[in-house]
């Protein structure tokens, strides 16, 4: 109860993956847009900025995701990757690889309405609520389910592409 007064809820709230060793950077990037896909998601890489901090490089990537469910529901996802520290090294396998402090944060949300199919006044807003609470509430929660899903297996996807 009480879920259909937001038009938006958030699913996870800058949920946080912190890794302090060995990792390939561009690999991750690589493999956002096959997961994606996979997954029937718009997405684009919002910002990307590399920086020479003098101890190594500093890279920030955000990656904007969005995926219409139904007419009513839509899913978005927002991954930030902030790496620290990135240096060249090279393993005694002879393998090049990067070490870097990598950071990356996940915000995921269901937007309802998001086709303005109920106006912003009170009228509107209050068949809204009435819609959400007694007609769709078992979809929605089906769908809240199912947005929780694709962030976890979002979050799997990078820590396997992290080890």
């Amino acid at each position: 109860m009480g879920k259909e007064k937001f038009k938006t809820l958030p699913i996870f709230i800058e949920y946080q993956i912190t890794h302090n060793a060995y990792i390939d950077f561009l690999e991750i990037v690589r493999n956002l847009p096959s997961f994606f896909d996979e997954h029937k998601y718009y997405f684009f890489e919002q910002k990307r900025s590399e920086k020479d901090t003098g101890v190594g490089f500093e890279i920030e990537s955000v990656w904007i995701a969005s995926r219409e469910v139904d007419h009513y529901v839509k899913f978005e996802i927002q991954i930030q990757l902030f790496l620290r520290d990135v240096r060249k090294v090279v393993l005694e396998d002879g393998k090049e690889t990067f070490w870097a402090r990598a950071i990356v944060r996940l915000n995921s949300s269901m937007v309802k309405n998001h086709n303005k199919t109920f106006k912003t006044d009170w009228w509107n807003e209050t068949l809204r609520q009435f819609y959400e609470r007694y007609v769709i509430r078992p979809r929605l929660d089906a769908f809240e389910g199912k947005a929780v899903e694709d962030c976890l297996d979002l979050v799997e996807h990078i820590k396997s592409r992290m080890k």
